[in-house]
Formats: structure tokens, C-alpha cells, sequence
């Protein structure tokens, strides 16, 4: 064995000698008779080829010699055993004040061996160069049940000496969000009482631009410049317009996100509905703000294409004209009490975006602006009173809320011009 020692470890023996390497000779004939000279082998092919030579050169040093057709499992086991005088991994021993310590604070006596993983892929380089020199797959010694239990013995023992567990990675999936941009559209659902898929006052709806899901009721999501969804609110067939409202529930605060995108929360109470409004130029609107059962608020911006905002007062008062402020500004006002009416005006460079529509008690208004980001829509419901849901798509889109109440829905949808 002392002979086999003096450099026969992995990737000690010489590749060029024609005694570890006969088939040197071969490879170099070609490129002397000035032939095309065949592409260098990689870093694998040459590493593989070095372990292979310094297998077939410690069988030929063992103590008796050993042929390739008479070794088996054992033998690799032993060679591997072999190879440890070259390892450089510290591994503790039991009674090592170190042992399980995986960054020791000073050195110690341990011997130094293979590490595990390096005796495993050099298994796996040994198992290839078996083959591919006319080894039987079915007979591979490097693939044998003794050789597999050692290296197992050895991971595991390694794993606990040196305190640092061989474990697979596994491969998170990467989640991949599309976000869409702000052309969206929303028509109304067939949930209502009326039970017709196309009866625009059966049921009340979710307006909602990028619901998770596409649920009604879900946590809102916001995507692309100038895109607002809403969420679900509170009551009975309700739907309130917000941007990630707190769990979903109504009254969260609303957030901004994207050019030009202002959402509303939704309000409490019966009737309440949520109004939206979208400022163009980028800039965020304020929070929203809910007085009263059944009164909607909007938010108001600031800076170019900024957006006013008015609140009827609750306590039975007929809704305000809505009023508008400012280049591409939008405003929304509702009532409460029965038969109150809202009214909503959108502007974009001083145009007028349409009149609002009211129908009956607890009435929907919607209107749209033109221009690039600037549009309005809300809707008002009071006393339990149906209010449609009211969707604008285009440029710096919103989605504003429904009412409450039983059944009945109204819904507006208008585009940019």
C-alpha cells in the first residue's frame, strides 16, 4: 500500500504516461498525420478519465493485485476507504469537543477525509468510465448495494460530525403576476333574484377591474398604469368599490398604485356604497371617507389632473351637486334617505364627461371624462335601495361600487372617448 500512496490519489497519477494512459498514444496519432484534430475534452471528460486511471492504478497495486473482472462492490468500498489519506474535510470524531459543531472556534486533532460529496461524484464519474470502457450496466461494481450503503453511512456520519445536514434543495416555483394594462371592462352578473343571465336589474354585482379570482368579495388588485379593482362590501347582494380593502372587509383605507389610479373604501352600514375616482397626471388621491349610513365619498388629488370630492351629509339630507376642480379632475357626490339623488360630473382639460342618469329612490349616477386617465363613476344606493354597479375602462380606468339591498341592480358601464 505504501507504494500505491505516493501520489495515486484522485487526480495524482500522470494522464500523459503511456502506463496509466494506453490510450494516449491513440488519441495523438490523428493529430500528427495533420488531420482535422478533434475538439479538447471538457472539464468532465478529463476528470473522469483521471479517476478512471487512478482506480485501474490501485488495482494493479493492491496487495494481491486485483483484475477489473475480479473486483466487485468491496473493493470500491476499499478504495474509496483508500482515498481518504487525500481528503482534506475535517470530519470530528465522537469525543471531539467539536463534534456537531459546523464552524469549530479553533482546531483539533480529527482526522482529515473525503468529504461525502466528493466521493459521491466521483462515484457517479467511476460508474459512467466503467460503461463507456465496456462495462455491463447491469454488472456495474460502482453501482453495486455495498457501495451505496457506504456512501449513505458515510453522509449520514458526516452530516452529525460536522454538523451540517446534507439535505436536496428544492426548487421553489417562481410565481409569475401579469400585470394587464389598463383596458378593462366588467359586465354585470347574473346573481340576482331575477335568475335571468341577461336582466340588468336582477341582482347586485361586483364592479370589479382585477378581483382576485374574479370573485365577488375578494381582496382587490391593482395592475398596469392607471387600473383601479374593487372589492366586495358589506349587506345583503352589496358590492363596494375598493383597492385593497383590509381582508376584503369594507371601510379599509383605500391605496394607490400605477399611474393616475385612485381607489375609495368602501363604507359601513346599510346602503353605504363606496364612490371612486381616477386622477390623471399620476397623481394619488386621498384617503376616502364614509359619513353616515348609506353616504359615499370620494377621494380628492392633488397636482395636475387632480380630483374633488364632495359627501352628502347623512341624516335623511338630499345629495349635492357633484362639483369639479382642477384639469381632468373628477368629482362624486350621493345622498342618503329614500329617493335621495346623486349627481357626477367628469372633466378631462375642462370637457364635460356627460350627465349623470338617476333612476328611483337609492339612485345610480355615472359619468365618464375623456382624455387619457381621467374618468368618473359611482353610484349611490340609500335605504336598502338597489344601486347598480357603474364600470369605466380606458385609461386610467375605475371601477366604482353598488349599492345594497335586495335584488335590484343598475349598471352603467361608459368608455373614454
Amino acid at each position: 500500500m505504501e507504494s500505491a500512496s505516493g501520489g495515486s490519489g484522485p487526480g495524482a497519477s500522470d494522464p500523459n504516461s503511456t502506463e496509466d494512459n494506453p490510450s494516449g498514444n491513440t488519441v495523438a496519432a490523428p493529430q500528427a498525420e495533420g488531420s482535422a484534430s478533434p475538439a479538447p475534452p471538457n472539464r468532465y471528460e478529463s476528470q473522469k478519465r483521471r479517476d478512471w486511471n487512478t482506480f485501474l492504478k490501485y488495482l494493479r497495486n493492491h496487495k494481491p493485485p486485483l483484475t477489473l473482472a475480479g473486483c466487485s462492490g468491496p473493493h470500491v468500498v476499499e478504495f474509496f476507504k483508500y482515498l481518504d489519506q487525500f481528503g482534506k474535510t475535517k470530519v470530528h470524531i465522537s469525543w471531539c469537543p467539536y463534534f456537531g459543531h459546523p464552524n469549530p472556534p479553533a482546531p483539533c486533532a480529527c482526522p482529515l477525509k473525503q468529504a461525502w460529496g466528493s466521493l459521491d461524484a466521483l462515484m457517479g464519474r467511476l460508474r459512467a468510465a466503467y460503461e463507456e470502457n465496456g462495462g455491463r450496466p447491469e454488472s456495474n461494481l460502482f453501482g453495486a448495494k455495498a457501495v451505496r450503503i457506504y456512501l449513505r453511512e458515510v453522509r449520514e456520519g458526516q452530516a452529525m460530525a460536522r454538523g451540517i445536514p446534507y439535505e436536496k434543495k428544492k426548487r421553489g416555483r417562481h410565481t409569475v403576476t401579469a400585470a394587464n394594462n389598463a383596458d378593462v371592462s366588467t359586465s354585470a352578473a347574473n346573481t340576482g333574484s331575477g335568475g335571468n343571465g341577461e336582466n340588468k336589474d336582477g341582482g347586485s354585482t361586483a364592479a370589479t377591474t382585477a378581483a382576485s379570482g374574479g370573485d365577488a368579495g375578494g381582496d382587490a388588485t391593482v395592475s398596469g398604469g392607471g387600473c383601479v379593482a374593487a372589492a366586495s362590501g358589506t349587506g345583503t347582494g352589496s358590492t363596494a368599490a375598493t383597492t385593497a380593502a383590509s381582508g376584503g372587509d369594507a371601510g379599509g383605507d383605500a391605496t394607490v398604485s400605477g399611474g393616475g389610479c385612485v381607489a375609495a373604501a368602501s363604507g359601513t352600514g346599510t346602503g353605504s356604497t363606496a364612490a371612486t375616482t381616477a386622477a390623471s397626471g399620476g397623481d394619488a388621491g386621498g384617503d376616502a371617507t364614509v359619513s353616515g349610513g348609506g353616504c359615499v365619498a370620494a377621494a380628492s388629488g392633488t397636482g395636475t389632473g387632480s380630483t374633488a370630492a364632495t359627501t352628502a351629509a347623512s341624516g335623511g339630507d338630499a345629495g349635492g351637486d357633484a362639483t369639479v376642480s382642477g384639469g381632468g379632475c373628477v368629482a362624486a357626490a350621493s345622498g342618503t334617505g329614500t329617493g335621495s339623488t346623486a349627481a357626477t360630473t367628469a372633466a378631462s382639460g375642462g370637457d364635460a364627461g356627460g350627465d349623470a342618469t338617476v333612476s328611483g329612490g337609492g339612485c345610480v349616477a355615472a359619468a365618464s371624462g375623456t382624455g387619457t386617465g381621467s374618468t368618473a363613476a359611482t353610484t349611490a344606493a340609500s335605504g336598502g335601495d338597489a344601486g347598480g354597479d357603474a364600470t369605466v375602462s380606458g385609461g386610467g380606468c375605475v371601477a366604482a361600487a353598488s349599492g345594497t339591498g335586495t335584488g335590484s341592480a343598475t349598471t352603467v358601464t361608459t368608455t373614454t372617448v
